[in-house]
């Protein structure tokens, strides 16, 4: 898993799909598109954590590093 740097995302207004690229921590470049718009809401979700991360399969892991109670 690498943890992703910065990202950048877009919105298609009239085709109503999400395009994302992120650049992982070793400067690689991951780019995905048409994502639709309930893929793309929890997408936008994921990458208000502290933590994102892709893996080798393309999925996109995001965590809250917090107290403990």
């Amino acid at each position: 898993m690498k943890r992703i740097v910065k990202y950048t995302i877009g919105w298609d207004i009239e085709g109503k799909e999400g395009y994302f690229t992120a650049i992982d921590e070793t400067q690689m470049s991951h780019v995905f598109g048409k994502i639709p718009p309930s893929e793309f809401h929890i997408l936008v979700d994921m990458l208000k954590e502290s933590n994102v991360f892709i893996d080798n399969n393309k999925w996109i892991i995001s965590g809250w590093e917090g107290e403990k109670h």
